[in-house]
């Protein structure tokens, strides 16, 4: 454990003193000791086996924080709305096909109604 630079709360052999901060503790240990050895791992992967047999593929994992997919659709669907990503980019996030149409690179039309006439430049 001292070699991944874990404690004995990170492997739960005891108990978290304050649960509030439970989760926040597990990140860090992730970050800290979990994270840079599996990154190494990857990248040996992808040069030594993925470049190896498939030339020119890349082998990447996907590190972020699992949520449910509610959660998921919430967060997507809120930074649609705000106007920070285009209609097909949530659509990707969400596993569907792009849409052939102009319509995919538009932005909500809800950011769009925030818009004062400065910005949109009347």
């Amino acid at each position: 454990m001292l070699a991944f630079s874990l404690t004995t709360r990170d492997a739960n052999i005891t108990e978290h003193d304050n649960r509030a901060t439970s989760e926040t503790s597990a990140d860090t240990t992730f970050q800290r000791a979990i994270l840079p050895i599996a990154e190494t791992i990857d990248e040996g992967y992808d040069g030594e086996i993925v470049d190896f047999f498939l030339p020119g593929f890349r082998f990447i994992r996907d590190y972020r924080e699992t949520r449910s997919e509610s959660a998921r659709n919430r967060e997507i669907r809120e930074t649609y709305d705000s106007g920070l990503i285009r209609r097909n980019e949530g659509r990707e996030r969400l596993g569907f096909d792009p849409l052939d149409d102009e319509s995919g690179n538009e932005f909500s039309s809800k950011s769009q109604a925030k818009e004062t006439p400065a910005q949109s430049g009347v």
